[in-house]
């Protein structure tokens, strides 16, 4: 396994449910910087420019408040999961 191997981490954006390879495809994909892509993941900083991250192996929110935010998006989700 090469270095660049280890240093992706699979992650997810919550706004949209896509799941991305590591930080620098998501910022790729969504015209980002991949270091507030990581920050937001990590939960550093809530969000990347209005974009919600969480790391898939470090991701607490249960599956029916993702579904309620997926679908009305006005819910926020607090770090334990549950909704503001």
């Amino acid at each position: 396994m090469t270095k660049k191997d280890t240093t992706q981490r699979p992650l997810i954006c919550i706004n949209n449910g896509q799941q991305y390879d590591g930080c620098r495809a998501a910022a790729r994909d969504l015209g980002l910087d991949p270091s507030a892509v990581h920050r937001a993941a990590a939960g550093s900083r809530q969000h990347a420019k209005g974009y919600f991250f969480r790391y898939l192996d470090r991701i607490q929110v249960p599956e029916d408040v993702y579904e309620d935010y997926r679908r009305y998006e006005r819910y926020k989700i607090r770090k334990d999961g549950k909704r503001k």
